[in-house]
């Protein structure tokens, strides 16, 4: 072909955009070491960089500087493990304890920190005298007073002292929460019109066009958790409220360490998902329920979701099998109903952020958080709730 005389026209177009968010949340208890009684402290922060060009992750992480909270998490982590060592030491010394016989006067009992003292006056003395320096902590007694004269000294007989069982302190906790998302788009556009002639006569039209796109989306998360730990199965709930947590423990292994962990009993009218992976009638362990493991309940229901509809129903095999844990920790036997049984036709996989912390009655001690939240359905169609609770173990 050779060409005689040509008229085309291009046109283009590019569009970019990139975009990087960053969501913290961190909650810590911690005990007043006047009071004893548990402060609650919660914080959160959002960072978000949005640019209509080409940029990396890490540039974009760099323009958004530091995690705000990274540094009052690690300076309070400091804190926390610092209270957990304290209580850890004072129930060390109460079941250590020596009880002795009760005269008239009562024992000064000494704390951590007097203990301490006593330990280095006696490294100081067998330092000096290169002798070892016991103290009695048995001559350390108060008087009673008394306005009764003395009587005549009496045989009597010994006095057994009544140990009081001590009531172990609220463990201090963290939890520290950072979620990243990156997110990249480019488009580009091209067209090409017009007409070329050919040196034979020929015309030819020319029109073609071509549409480029590509999309990124990445999510990062990671999380730190001291003292009490937080754990997340999925609860149901029957009665259109929320989750709700009793200050009331039961042994659980919910962790699958081996270790039966204490945590909260449900309050209300709520239930486990459960699921009997070994067909014993018994939920053992946390592997039988959603979300104690990976901390994602959901997302363990959403790989069982056989045909895609974003649904547990009866077209899942899964279905049939779930069952509800009723009043965990309620009695030596285990309720356990199927979920046709409970009147429920379908659960929802779809969630949404929902944090919020249960604390005791008196707020001193927290006993979970509600993560996430979705719904279920009726067999009559209606809707209730299921929730994403972490425990505290």
């Amino acid at each position: 072909m050779r060409i005689e005389s040509s008229s085309l026209q291009f046109t283009s177009s590019h569009q970019a955009q990139s975009r990087y968010q960053r969501n913290e949340q961190l909650h810590v208890s911690l005990p007043d070491r006047s009071t004893g009684h548990m402060t609650e402290l919660s914080y959160s922060s959002q960072k978000s960089v949005e640019t209509a060009q080409l940029m990396t992750y890490n540039e974009l992480r760099s323009q958004a500087g530091n995690p705000a909270l990274a540094v009052k998490a690690d300076r309070l982590s400091a804190q926390v493990e610092a209270a957990n060592e304290r209580n850890q030491t004072a129930a060390n010394d109460a079941s250590a304890g020596i009880s002795h016989s009760a005269e008239d006067g009562d024992i000064l009992v000494l704390s951590a920190e007097d203990r301490l003292r006593i330990s280095l006056i006696q490294s100081l003395i067998r330092n000096l005298t290169g002798k070892d320096i016991e103290f009695s902590i048995i001559d350390l007694r108060l008087p009673k007073q008394s306005t009764v004269e003395a009587q005549p000294v009496q045989p009597t007989q010994p006095v057994t002292a009544t140990i009081q069982p001590l009531e172990v302190p609220v463990q201090a906790s963290l939890d520290y929460q950072v979620s990243e998302s990156f997110y990249q788009q480019e488009q580009t556009a091209f067209q090409a019109t017009g007409q070329v002639t050919s040196t034979d006569g020929k015309q030819i039209q020319i029109d073609i066009s071509v549409n480029m796109s590509r999309e990124l989306l990445q999510h990062r998360e990671f999380s730190l958790q001291l003292g009490g730990a937080l754990k997340d199965p999925l609860v149901i709930s029957f009665d259109g409220k929320a989750a709700e947590l009793s200050q009331e423990r039961f042994e659980f292994d919910l962790t699958l360490d081996g270790q039966q962990e204490l945590i909260p009993k449900l309050a209300g009218n709520a239930a486990f998902l459960a699921l009997d992976r070994n067909g014993d009638a018994h939920i053992n362990d946390g592997s039988e329920l959603f979300g104690a493991t990976t901390g994602d309940g959901f997302a363990e229901l959403a790989e069982h979701d056989d045909d895609g509809n974003g649904w547990i129903d009866e077209n899942d095999a899964i279905f049939e099998h779930l069952q509800l844990w009723l009043k965990p920790g309620e009695g030596n036997s285990q309720q356990l109903i199927s979920l046709k049984d409970a009147g429920l036709g379908a659960i929802y996989l779809g969630n949404a952020d929902t944090p919020f912390t249960l604390n005791g009655s008196l707020g001193e001690e927290r006993l979970g958080v509600i993560r996430s939240s979705g719904i279920y359905l009726s067999e009559q169609g209606k809707a209730g709730l299921i929730q994403q609770v972490d425990l505290s173990v």
